[in-house]
């Protein structure tokens, strides 16, 4: 029980901060408690990893998006968007606005499963 208390907040802040910082492998992290929540005792493991992995994307998220807005009407949060903008790739950045317009919803949930894909979808 003592590594369950350590385990699931830990597994909560790092999926929350992998939301915000692309580079931290979020995946690989819920992957690996999911495998040591299968070979628990209790039952309720891989809820309990679906659960903190899942509130924690959507917390990450929410607050990726609301820093999005409050940079974006910021004095300079306009120059930084289009510095940033142009840093991605034309046809990525097309790409992810295209299937934004004709998926919505959906797009948002695929981006975090595929790899990188977040930030274009997240500039578009």
């Amino acid at each position: 029980y003592k590594r369950q208390a350590v385990g699931y907040p830990t597994l909560f802040t790092l999926v929350a901060l992998g939301s915000l910082v692309p580079v931290v492998p979020t995946g690989a992290l819920v992957s690996s408690a999911a495998v040591v929540a299968f070979h628990q005792t209790s039952p309720f493991s891989l809820l309990f990893v679906f659960a903190a992995a899942s509130a924690a994307a959507f917390l990450g998220d929410l607050c990726l998006y609301w820093l999005g807005q409050r940079g974006v009407r910021s004095k300079n949060g306009s120059k930084w968007l289009e510095a940033l903008t142009r840093r991605a790739a034309p046809e990525r950045l097309e790409q992810s606005r295209r299937k934004l317009e004709e998926h919505g919803g959906a797009v948002l949930v695929l981006s975090r499963l595929v790899p990188a894909g977040r930030i274009p979808v997240m500039l578009a």
